[in-house]
């Protein structure tokens, strides 16, 4: 069995990124994604987690984060 994967990549190269988390807000604004808090670490050790509270907008048409 031959499968193929394509990969996509949405990042203009950039290494600016917010760090990876569950439980964030997100919405869209325009062609702006704007993700706001939600928790690091594994959401089943939530007593391990870190609660971020900070703020991140990806810019669809430069494909970056800010």
């Amino acid at each position: 069995l031959k499968t193929y994967v394509e990969a996509v990549s949405y990042s203009n190269g950039s290494t600016v990124k917010p760090s990876p988390r569950w439980g964030h807000s997100s919405c869209v604004i325009g062609d702006e994604l704007v993700l706001f808090g939600g928790y690091a670490g594994m959401i089943f050790l939530f007593l391990d987690s870190i609660y971020m509270n900070d703020v991140w907008v990806y810019h669809t048409a430069h494909m970056q984060w800010t």
